[in-house]
């Protein structure tokens, strides 16, 4: 059977009867924040390409959804909100400059 376990960080299966429950505990949890990790990166991952493959076309993404945007980022006219949901990212980051969420209405 093969591993794809790097060198230096092998788990010997036959050890974990003798581990307490918060050893096996401490384990479950650091797989558990890996894996949200790598889900979190697939995803932005794949949002990136899906922007990219829409701006490459001149889709606006917004017309996918069924929701007209009421906000949009300046420097990206791609960047639109339809102000349900969480905000996006660079409506967030903005608001974080202390911007107003009024700058981006969409007229």
């Amino acid at each position: 059977m093969s591993s794809n376990v790097p060198p230096g960080r092998t788990i010997d299966l036959a050890k974990i009867d003798a581990m307490s429950d918060e050893q096996l505990s401490e384990i479950r949890d650091t797989i558990d924040a890996e894996m949200k990790r790598r889900e979190a990166r697939k995803t932005r991952e794949a949002r990136k390409q899906i922007v990219e493959l829409a701006q490459a076309h001149n889709i606006d993404l917004s017309s996918l959804s069924g929701q007209k945007p009421k906000y949009r980022d300046p420097k990206n006219q791609f960047n639109t909100w339809s102000g349900r949901g969480r905000k996006p990212e660079w409506l967030r980051a903005y608001l974080a400059e202390g911007r107003d969420i009024e700058d981006f209405r969409v007229a």
